[in-house]
């Protein structure tokens, strides 16, 4: 058995911190380039009518669907809210290496 090199066990290291112990920056930085809650604060910002007609047919769509009703409105508002806490919105937030 051949013993690895330093190289070796750092590259490894590596792509199991950036791979295995963050899956999600793994994904966004190859579908999107730029945290997905970016994308959605520009698409919230820019058209706020349409987000509040997404999540009221998404309201009713689980009304129907769901029997515990308190639950899935928490989530859903703090799924929505996170979208607007945090630092200030800036158009295209994270394009161009700035994270």
């Amino acid at each position: 058995m051949e013993i690895p090199t330093w190289e070796a066990v750092e590259e490894y290291w590596e792509h199991w911190r950036n791979v295995k112990m963050n899956p999600y920056k793994w994904l966004w930085s190859r579908i999107g380039g730029r945290k997905w809650t970016w994308i959605m604060r520009d698409f919230a910002y820019q058209n706020p009518f349409l987000l509040i007609m997404i999540a009221f047919a998404l309201g009713i769509a689980l009304h129907s669907l769901v029997e515990w009703n308190d639950v899935w409105k928490f989530f859903a508002g703090l799924l929505l809210a996170h979208l607007f806490w945090g630092t200030k919105w800036r158009k295209g937030q994270g394009k161009g290496g700035k994270r």
